[in-house]
């Protein structure tokens, strides 16, 4: 069955205690579940096994919008390209909410997970990948794992990969990115490929040099870039396997959250509170946003235009607009928010609370 092996107790490395200090002061990163505003006396939740959805009656909190006026930039086309703690005492399960002052769907959650740091939406499949570090985030430890879910919160019975698996190696896997039928996945210091469909391993791409591989985002010609929070990089990989430098630079300030286009990557950053883009041809740090708090992980399109990014320091997913004047917040009390996706055929943000082994899915507002 799913989640039944024992997670590892953590000792966070020193590239990763700037986040947890954030995510602390901000009211994230706890191991406990935040209530969001949500009143335990007026709610009741029925658990069921893995892959059933329960009903929760509740009476979330709305988040309060802030609006941080930034100077206006160029925003860069879209591409079709699609770039935790805990034993579980039971088996994954799936809860969808209710708004009871509205009566409208609230976020679809998935639990049982062992710190999941990344989900990526899978179009072709039309289901959400989910990648669990199940250990230290820099642990060689073989038992990282990665989970396929359905839009409605069902969890498949076993692991999509799984490290644990004896023809396997994958360790801490962080951030993930789809070209055609393979899968990327980074791992500490290396980039796995696997087939898409089957899960199968197709071949190690290592990175030299490198320390803290954390996000991966394609290009629309398959070109695939890779983060380095802790060694301050950005790569590229082709459909060739070919590893190249794209840029080394302290002022990439602990580079996180990618997403490609055609012409160069977007990045968000761990150490600052920026919205940064690198051109890939005079590959230079370009400072287009200042967001109103930092630890930003995540980092997708939104249908307008704009841009999501996650903040573990804000314990929110905020929302910039596509001319980059406006910063709010989308969605409000998020503990320990890391690699978010985004569900275009739902409007649906994706996100992994990772300190809280568990995921929720809301819909954009």
């Amino acid at each position: 069955m799913l989640f039944d092996r024992r997670s590892t107790p953590l000792a966070w490395p020193a590239s990763l205690w700037l986040v947890l200090a954030l995510a602390c002061n901000g009211g994230g990163g706890s191991t406990t579940e935040t209530t969001s505003g949500q009143d335990p006396s007026t709610s009741t939740t029925e658990t069921g096994t893995i892959g059933q959805v329960s009903s929760t009656s509740t009476g979330e909190a709305s988040s309060t919008a802030t609006t941080d006026e930034t100077s206006t930039g160029t925003s860069a086309p879209t591409t079709d390209a699609t770039s935790s703690t805990g034993e579980p005492t039971t088996g994954s399960t799936t809860t969808e909410t209710t708004d009871t002052t509205t009566g409208s769907a609230g976020p679809v959650e998935v639990e049982g997970l062992k710190q999941p740091e990344s989900i990526l939406y899978d179009a072709t499949a039309d289901a959400y990948l989910i990648s669990n570090i199940n250990g230290q985030p820099t642990g060689v430890d073989d038992n990282g794992f990665i989970v396929r879910v359905q839009p409605d919160g069902s969890v498949e019975d076993e692991p999509f990969i799984d490290g644990a698996a004896a023809d396997v190696t994958l360790d801490a896997p962080k951030g993930m990115a789809i070209v055609g039928d393979s899968l990327y996945v980074t791992d500490i210091t290396v980039v796995r490929k696997f087939d898409r469909v089957s899960g199968a391993h197709l071949v190690d791409i290592p990175v030299d040099g490198a320390m803290f591989l954390n996000d991966l985002s394609a290009d629309g010609a398959g070109d695939v870039y890779v983060s380095d929070m802790g060694a301050q990089t950005i790569h590229v990989i082709t459909p060739d396997d070919q590893l190249s430098l794209v840029l080394s630079s302290p002022d990439l300030a602990g580079p996180n959250g990618l997403f490609a286009d055609d012409d160069g990557v977007h990045v968000v950053t761990n150490s600052a509170a920026k919205l940064l883009y690198v051109p890939r041809e005079m590959p230079v740090v370009m400072e287009l946003v200042d967001l109103p708090d930092g630890a930003l992980d995540g980092l997708e399109r939104d249908p307008e235009g704009g841009w999501l990014v996650s903040s573990w320091e804000g314990t929110a997913v905020y929302r910039i607009s596509a001319d980059l004047a406006a910063v709010d917040v989308a969605i409000a009390g998020l503990s320990s928010p890391a690699d978010i996706g985004f569900d275009p055929v739902r409007s649906r943000v994706l996100v992994p609370l990772m300190f809280e082994d568990r995921a929720v899915f809301h819909d954009l507002p």
